[in-house]
C-alpha cells in the first residue's frame, strides 16, 4: 500500500477522479497544484479509477494514487475499499484536505473518520439544478444522510463561479462566513510568445467567408 511519509505541516490531498473523463476538477487541481509546489508543498492525489480511465497531466513533485473502484461503485460512485482502508490509515498525514465533487466516497471520508486536517469541499458546479436531475433520489438519500453534514463540518466551502457562490448562499444562509469564491487559477507565464505559426495555419485553413468558429471556454448545459 501506498507510503505518504511527508511533513504534515505543509501537505496537503485531493480527493477526485483524477482522469480526462472526469474534466474540470482535475484540471483545477492541476493550475492549483502549480502554485503550492513552488511553495514547497506536498501535493497528493487519492483516485479511484476505472481501467478505462486515463490519468490527468501530472506535475513533477505530484503524487497520484490510484485505487481500484469496488462493485460498490455502481451505486455508491467511486467506492474503493483500497481507498477506504488507506485513507483511514494515512488519514493523519496531511495538514489540508480537499474534496472536489460530491455523490462520491471520497467527499465524505475527511469527515466520517476523525482527523486534524482543513477541510475544504470544493463544490465544482454539483449542487447545480440541473445537475441534481440526474439520478435525484439516489442523490437525495445521499445528501440527507451523508453529504449535509459533510458541510456542516468543513472549514471551507470552495465556489468556482459567482453562479455557484449564488447557489451555495442560498441553500446553506448560516454557513456565509465559510464560503469563498475563488475562480480556476490558471499559471500565466512572464511573457507571451506569438502564436504557433503551424496552428494558426490550420486555423487558417478551414475558414472562409461562409464559415463560423464556435470557441466555448466553459460547460456547455
Amino acid at each position: 500500500m501506498y507510503n505518504t511519509k511527508i511533513e504534515k505541516k505543509h501537505s496537503i490531498l485531493h480527493f477526485c477522479s483524477y482522469t480526462w473523463e472526469t474534466g474540470g476538477p482535475p484540471n483545477v487541481i492541476y493550475n492549483h497544484s502549480r502554485f503550492l509546489l513552488e511553495k514547497k508543498w506536498n501535493v497528493h492525489i487519492a483516485s479511484a479509477i476505472s481501467k478505462s480511465n486515463n490519468i490527468y497531466s501530472t506535475l513533477l513533485g505530484l503524487k497520484v494514487f490510484i485505487f481500484n473502484k469496488s462493485f460498490i461503485s455502481r451505486l455508491f460512485k467511486d467506492f474503493s475499499f483500497e481507498m477506504l482502508f488507506w485513507y483511514y490509515k494515512n488519514r493523519n498525514n496531511y495538514s489540508v484536505v480537499n474534496v472536489h465533487g460530491l455523490w462520491n466516497l471520497g467527499s465524505i471520508l475527511p469527515f466520517y473518520f476523525k482527523n486534524k486536517s482543513l477541510k475544504i469541499i470544493t463544490v465544482h458546479g454539483f449542487l447545480d439544478s440541473y445537475v441534481m436531475k440526474d439520478s435525484m433520489i439516489l442523490k437525495k438519500l445521499f445528501w440527507y444522510l451523508f453529504q449535509k453534514k459533510c458541510f456542516k463540518k468543513a472549514d471551507l466551502i470552495h465556489a468556482i463561479s459567482e453562479n455557484e457562490y449564488q447557489v451555495l448562499i442560498k441553500i446553506f444562509p448560516d454557513y456565509t462566513n465559510k464560503i469563498i469564491l475563488i475562480p480556476n487559477g490558471l499559471y500565466a507565464p512572464d511573457s507571451f510568445v506569438d502564436i504557433d505559426f503551424e496552428f494558426k495555419s490550420m486555423i487558417d485553413s478551414f475558414v472562409n467567408e461562409d464559415s463560423f468558429i464556435y470557441l466555448f471556454l466553459s460547460r456547455i448545459n
